[in-house]
């Protein structure tokens, strides 16, 4: 079956940096996703930061994504303005040696607290339309895609929470629209179970609309929309810690053969890690145990 991968922010403390690692593959993680900001100075890491910090990671786990923050500039500014910093964000994900990164497609420079989920309040006051922003976002999606084959990166867009940036890409099959209007062969799909609960959707059918375009997973739990504040909807729980159907999520990987790393989105301290991969060793064994001889309906 599937290796399993974990989110490792970045640790200054090298011996801090190794206890965590070191608990992390004693509990059975293979994998890391990787971190390309410096949280407690709330900045991007220098390069010498993330070499050091790849450097230690790669003792202990593989690397295999980090996440992105903006894709584009502010919205009426030129679409090359932003291509250097894309250009620098490729470079260190490249240091960190991940195979993909991550970006959220709409998500954008000069956007205000509580605008990714009022879009359109952000591209009024730039006196943009949504129709012209989209195009914005294709555009350098499409440059970003490019710029990563140099690299051997896979460029992959994640489905958000119903509401949040227009929603460009709260499904998958609003991801695929996108993928095939950038048309660029390392761009793929990034899954977040959490997002798709929070956004009532059928999880299983989701991974299986993804398919061969799925290239990694943002696994986590949580119990579906229960109030207008997304920071409370958006648990990040370790799989079993709320009500996504985890023997359908199995399901659907198996089906659509998936064949990439399951790397999740929860916190790396030894409780939550490893509550996280006992449950999803508990779905699985029931999984082997009882249906592999059913097909889904």
């Amino acid at each position: 079956m599937w290796e399993l991968g974990i989110q490792v922010g970045y640790e200054k403390d090298e011996k801090k940096l190794r206890e965590k690692l070191e608990t992390l593959v004693n509990l059975g993680y293979k994998f890391a996703f990787l971190s390309l900001f410096n949280e407690e100075e709330k900045r991007l890491a220098t390069d010498e930061e993330l070499e050091k910090y790849s450097k230690v990671i790669e003792e202990y786990l593989i690397p295999y994504t980090t996440h992105a923050l903006f894709l584009t500039g502010e919205p009426d500014k030129p679409a090359e303005s932003i291509l250097p910093y894309q250009e620098e964000i490729l470079y260190k994900a490249s240091i960190l040696g991940v195979k993909c990164i991550t970006y959220h497609f709409g998500l954008c420079e000069g956007i205000r607290e509580g605008e990714d989920f009022a879009l359109e309040k952000c591209l009024n006051r730039y006196n943009v339309s949504v129709e012209d922003f989209k195009k914005l976002n294709i555009y350098v999606l499409k440059e970003i895609c490019n710029r990563a084959k140099k690299y051997s990166l896979t460029v992959t867009i994640e489905n958000l929470p119903a509401g949040c940036l227009c929603d460009f890409g709260t499904t998958v099959l609003d991801l695929l629209k996108i993928i095939k209007e950038v048309d660029e062969e390392n761009l793929g799909i990034c899954f977040d179970s959490g997002h798709a609960n929070i956004s009532g959707l059928n999880i299983y059918e989701e991974i299986i609309k993804a398919g061969k375009y799925l290239k990694e997973t943002h696994f986590h739990d949580n119990i579906g929309r229960i109030c207008d504040k997304n920071i409370i909807n958006d648990m990040h729980q370790p799989v079993g810690i709320g009500n996504i159907n985890w023997i359908k999520v199995i399901f659907a990987l198996e089906k659509i053969e998936y064949k990439f790393p399951v790397d999740f989105e929860i916190s790396s301290d030894l409780e939550t890690a490893e509550i996280n991969i006992k449950n999803w060793k508990k779905f699985l064994e029931i999984w082997k145990d009882r249906f592999p001889q059913f097909q889904m309906e």
